[in-house]
């Protein structure tokens, strides 16, 4: 088993799990342990995400750094553009250039990883892995946006 490099980290996803289960969960202790894993908090559905960042900027919560890993659409780049931190699950140059054109100036660049399909089913998103070689060269070209790896 090879040991995972100082910058790989765990990302915290509680999608679908209600405000009052996240609270049990820290009654009961869990939150003491894995206080320094919450940190980076992954997300799959937008309008959830949006309004746990409104509820947790309201309570003065710790920054964190927000990911998005769901599914991503034309119509929800502006908002994922300028309310998280990650995207995982860029697989298309319409999307790259959207999330580029839409994050704010004064943002740091948007950290994405390239989603690719390596199964080729039809089923599962993600570039084909021919053409993610091509696409990575043209996200590298992007101001506003940073290439951090695969997905």
């Amino acid at each position: 088993m090879r040991t995972p490099k100082d910058n790989s980290c765990e990302i915290s996803i509680d999608e679908a799990v209600s405000r009052s289960r996240r609270h049990d969960r820290r009654s009961a202790g869990c939150r003491a342990r894995t206080h320094r894993r919450l940190r980076p908090r992954g997300e799959s559905y937008l309008q959830e995400a949006l309004a746990k960042q409104a509820a947790l900027a309201a309570a003065g919560a710790a920054p964190i750094r927000w990911h998005f890993i769901g599914p991503l659409q034309r119509n929800k780049c502006r908002e994922v553009a300028r309310s998280f931190d990650w995207v995982h699950s860029v697989d298309r140059w319409v999307l790259a250039e959207r999330l580029d054109r839409l994050r704010p100036p004064d943002a740091p660049p948007l950290n994405v990883c390239l989603q690719v399909n390596i199964s080729g089913e039809a089923s599962k998103r993600g570039a084909p892995p021919e053409a993610t070689i091509a696409l990575a060269r043209r996200i590298v070209g992007l101001e506003r946006l940073r290439l951090r790896g695969l997905m």
